[in-house]
């Protein structure tokens, strides 16, 4: 019995099934209100027919597809295109992409900035119904081919950053983009022959862009440049002179490529001065003959102070003023700078020489003083030499003091000190005369250490000086009579 019901069951499914197959073959299609023509006889078929009419008819840019399939893995390949020395930048666009960049332009007119989920959004929607993938695969392309910029945080992404704007779903709402600007021949070539004038090489190759970004990288490059030179200001205090043309190049520095095609001509009479007149002066001052001529002359002046201030005239302070000069750099600064060096060395080795012979001259007379005395001749050869040799001491370091100043202190020293003592020494060092006798050295003094009794601070008449030639005797003769020694 339950079979025979379940057999029933079967059999009136069967039936209906085959009704409603003879029924929907047999049935009208219609789309928004059209009929739908139809040559198919399955009932499959004529549905799936009259779903394909009913999305054409929704989604009528999807033929822009022309039924390829894309995936999300082909922007890589697509933006990668962009560095290929072979990729033809030219190339028509599609009608898919043409739409795309349609849609950007418009979007520009209207005065809205699309960003990506903007974009990818209108063309989800009637009348395109495109896949994710393939809305960005347009965009990766328009990108390649040069006719778009995409922008985030106010920088423009390149490469790398635009795959990752494309492909970031969280990205998208904050990434911008823009058709790429267009520029006339007239102001890339216009831009390339500033280039060349202020950098002083040829200009690079490419279109505008290319050529608006190496210049934005040369002027970061110079500015570097600049800074390291700066950095040695408090040495060369004309240094500061850069400050007008790095605070000139960082106003232009980091801008929009735009900016250079489009606002940096109306800079380029104030660069190209300060160029002239700051930048190349002082760059070559630092590279060339001109710097090396401001080290010896500031190393002279350091080296040279104390002997500076023994030489007659105004050119050691005519000197000082063009090293302090902020215009140094300029003419024939360093020129004139050699020439007061040149003289005043040759005033210097004057001063020193004749400080020399003097002092030489004092010292050899103080030399054959003590060797003519009887003392020294009956000293024993070795403290003889050893004497001697005192007074050569003193002669080496003549020779060797580099300092007028030191040349007349080391003469004074050598009164003032090793002298007596020499003095001291022949007279304690010499033999025993006959009968077992000695003289019994006495103290010596100098002249300045006399007491003359004189009651006036100075001599204003012949009585005057014979009153003190008195009185200078009468200090002698205390003086010996007292055992002391008075040093000539």
């Amino acid at each position: 019995m339950l079979f025979r019901s379940r057999f029933a069951n079967q059999e009136r499914h069967h039936q209906i099934q085959k009704r409603v197959e003879q029924l929907l073959s047999q049935s009208k299609l219609i789309v928004e209100g059209t009929p739908v023509e139809s040559h198919a006889t399955s009932a499959d078929e004529r549905i799936t027919e009259g779903f394909q009419r009913l999305v054409r008819r929704t989604y009528p840019s999807l033929r822009m597809l022309a039924g390829v399939t894309f995936q999300e893995s082909d922007v890589v390949a697509l933006i990668e295109q962009r560095d290929d020395a072979l990729f033809d930048s030219d190339e028509t666009l599609g009608e898919a992409e043409q739409e795309v960049f349609a849609s950007i332009n418009r979007s520009k007119t209207t005065g809205i900035r699309p960003t990506l989920e903007r974009i990818v959004s209108e063309f989800e929607h009637k009348p395109y119904g495109w896949p994710l993938a393939a809305t960005l695969c347009f965009l990766a392309k328009l990108y390649a081919l040069g006719k778009i910029e995409v922008r985030a945080d106010g920088n423009t992404l390149e490469n790398g950053e635009v795959e990752k704007a494309l492909l970031n779903s969280r990205a998208r709402s904050n990434t911008f983009v823009d058709p790429q600007s267009v520029f006339t021949p007239a102001q890339t070539r216009q831009l390339k022959d500033f280039y060349s004038a202020f950098f002083d090489k040829p200009a690079p190759a490419g279109e505008a862009k290319a050529v608006a970004n190496e210049t934005k990288n040369a002027i970061h490059g110079l500015l570097a440049e600049l800074d390291a030179l700066t950095a040695d200001a408090k040495r060369y205090p004309f240094l500061t002179a850069l400050n007008e043309p790095m605070a000139a190049l960082r106003e232009i520095a980091g801008k929009h490529y735009e900016y250079y095609l489009d606002d940096l001509p109306g800079e380029y009479d104030r660069l190209l001065q300060l160029k002239e007149e700051i930048l190349d002066p002082i760059r070559s001052f630092m590279q060339g003959e001109q710097r090396r001529l401001y080290d010896d002359a500031q190393e002279f002046l350091r080296s040279q102070a104390n002997n500076l201030d023994e030489v007659d005239g105004d050119a050691a302070g005519q000197l000082s003023e063009i090293l302090a000069d902020p215009s140094c750099f300029k003419g024939d600064a360093m020129r004139r700078a050699k020439k007061l060096v040149d003289s005043l060395r040759e005033q210097i080795e004057a001063k020193l020489g004749e400080e020399r012979r003097t002092a030489k001259a004092a010292a050899a007379k103080l030399r054959a003083r003590a060797c003519n005395m009887s003392e020294f001749s009956k000293l024993p050869t070795e403290e003889q030499r050893s004497i001697t040799a005192e007074f050569d001491a003193l002669d080496k370091r003549l020779d060797e003091a580099t300092l007028a100043a030191v040349i007349r202190d080391q003469l004074a020293q050598f009164q003032t000190l090793q002298y007596p003592e020499i003095l001291s020494r022949l007279a304690s060092s010499a033999p025993q005369e006959s009968g077992g006798k000695t003289d019994e050295p006495g103290e010596y003094i100098t002249m300045k250490e006399l007491e003359v009794d004189f009651p006036k601070p100075w001599l204003t008449s012949e009585e005057d000086i014979d009153s003190y030639l008195e009185a200078l005797r009468e200090a002698y003769i205390k003086a010996v009579k007292e055992g002391k020694r008075i040093q000539l």
